[in-house]
């Protein structure tokens, strides 16, 4: 008789285009992948589409938002015009009815994650910085990851939470749903001290739980030699801005914030260029970033060059071109420090502080909100003289990081996976 495959599932609020997401999912694939060729892996994420066609994996819908999407995308007819007197009908109905919709919609997504549950062995929390509110609050991720947690454990299926990040759980909502989340766990661990602090002082967990880096340290990339001594190389700057405080984009919308930080970027740029170094603007996140890269450009004269980048393996390729990399991204740095290429971090948020601290480059990671062009200008300066250096202590650094991720791998494979399904053959036939 033949059994089902052994079932993992990838869960993030991924799929949006962000590469440093991306990444993770990428290493996670490869090396799971390498260690367990029976294991057939899937995905769920906020846009099934794009996992997909990035992974090459079945994929399925992480949230309400997104399962309600496929729905209509899956039922979508060709357009018909409609009366005007029916339409405006019809808007009245859907406006009046929308709560009762949502209802629906959540209660069909909860049965429909728990039919999916009960097909699938192990259920990974892959990386990223997942035990947070700020990206929609308490009823968005934190509730998500909640509901899916829980109807994992009632389904058997396994659950681990691998490397992930905390930020802002300030809400009492939100440690409730994270707090019950992270305890129903059969394994855990955090990609830095600074997460599992949190996590212990903010939702009394995780305390004896392992610190393991950033999965995206894993990924199958060889280090490349820096060709920076080269005198006839032009030198490049790679410059990775986000739309940080963007009112149409960020959460915590602040104009004047953005308008400081763009401006910064935008005269840096300028000096570079004026004394022939060549900037270029890469994104991190390839939906978003690009408004903020759009907005440095139109206070430029010149006309810098912008790569297309759409995937992770062609960020890799840029980055490994570059003499410097100035990053505000998380995964912005960390890929360029896995290259082992100098980063200086224009820094929203303690991750950003606490990857260039746990890589020893503290001394190159700038507040993105107060640093000055005297600053910035200062740090590039040393950060140029030193690169060779850099490189170096960055090289002992990525191994050390790349070796626990690499250990973790090998314990999911052994420990948290069932054992290879005999599949068209009974036990008995073996013996």
């Amino acid at each position: 008789m033949r059994s089902r495959p052994v079932t993992v599932a990838l869960l993030g609020p991924f799929g949006g285009g962000n590469l440093g997401d991306a990444a993770i999912q990428d290493a996670v694939l490869a090396h799971l992948g390498a260690r367990r060729p029976d294991v057939r892996m899937i995905g769920i994420s906020m846009v099934p589409a794009d996992t997909m066609e990035r992974h090459g994996i079945e994929t399925y819908a992480y949230n309400t938002h997104a399962f309600q999407f496929n729905r209509r995308k899956a039922r979508r007819e060709p357009a018909r015009e409609s009366p005007t007197f029916a339409r405006r009908i019809r808007e009245s109905l859907r406006w009046r009815l929308s709560p009762l919709l949502r209802a629906a919609y959540g209660l069909a997504h909860a049965l429909y994650v728990f039919a999916k549950l009960t097909k699938i062995d192990l259920l990974l929390v892959s990386g990223g910085g997942q035990i947070d509110e700020f990206w929609g609050g308490p009823w968005e991720h934190p509730f998500t990851l909640f509901k899916w947690v829980t109807l994992a454990r009632l389904t058997g299926t396994r659950v681990a939470f691998l490397s992930v990040g905390a930020g802002s759980v300030s809400s009492s909502v939100s440690r409730w749903f994270l707090r019950r989340a992270l305890r129903q766990a059969h394994y855990r661990s955090f990609r830095d001290a600074g997460s599992k602090q949190i996590v212990g002082a903010r939702l009394g967990c995780g305390a004896d739980d392992p610190v393991v880096p950033d999965m995206a340290f894993a990924l199958p990339v060889a280090p490349l030699v820096n060709s920076a001594g080269d005198p006839k190389k032009r030198v490049l700057v790679a410059i990775g801005p986000m739309p940080y405080g963007h009112p149409e984009i960020w959460p915590a919308r602040d104009s004047g914030a953005y308008e400081r930080y763009i401006a910064l970027l935008a005269e840096f740029s300028r000096k570079l260029m004026q004394e022939g170094i060549t900037p270029e603007f890469f994104p991190g996140q390839i939906s978003s970033d690009p408004a903020a890269i759009q907005d440095i450009c139109d206070r430029l004269d010149a006309r810098p060059t912008r790569p297309s980048i759409r995937t992770v393996g062609e960020l890799i390729s840029f980055l490994s071109t570059a003499d410097i990399v100035v990053a505000s991204r998380f995964h912005g740095a960390l890929l360029a420090l896995l290259l082992r290429r100098p980063v200086i971090a224009l820094s929203y948020e303690r991750k950003v502080r606490q990857l260039m601290a746990d890589c020893g480059q503290a001394d190159l990671c700038l507040d993105l909100e107060h640093a000055s062009f005297d600053q910035l200008l200062r740090t590039y300066a040393s950060a140029m003289s030193r690169r060779h250096a850099i490189s170096a202590v960055l090289d002992a650094r990525v191994r050390r990081d790349t070796s626990a991720v690499l250990a973790q791998f090998d314990l999911v494979a052994s420990s948290l996976l069932p054992k290879p399904r005999l599949v068209g053959r009974k036990a008995e036939d073996l013996v």
